[in-house]
């Protein structure tokens, strides 16, 4: 498995940076994914445990259910697309609470 050939220094070093740009849209994902076998939805779990309210979750199972975002595709793009129209379903839920 690639992901298991990252050495645990760069894993932290890579996550502690990524995290530290929060909340930007994207970043924190990409530069989780330049780890070996992480791609964007791996990423976004890392993410996610630290900042749900701005990077969902990446599942195939809820995407599918956003028919303007089209055929699953696993990248940063998509990705991108698929947490704005998360965020942009949950706001009206939000009543007022800052999460």
């Amino acid at each position: 498995m690639l992901v298991s050939g990252n050495d645990a220094r760069a894993v932290i070093a890579t996550t502690t940076a990524a995290l530290r740009m929060i909340p930007h849209s994207t970043k924190p994902i990409s530069e989780i994914a330049t780890l070996e076998g992480v791609g964007p939805a791996t990423a976004s779990a890392v993410a996610a445990a630290t900042a749900s309210q701005v990077y969902p979750f990446f599942d195939e199972l809820v995407a599918a259910q956003v028919p303007r975002l089209g055929k699953v595709a696993w990248t940063l793009g998509y990705y991108a697309k698929y947490a704005a129209a998360l965020r942009e379903r949950a706001e009206p839920l939000r009543c007022g609470y800052d999460l």
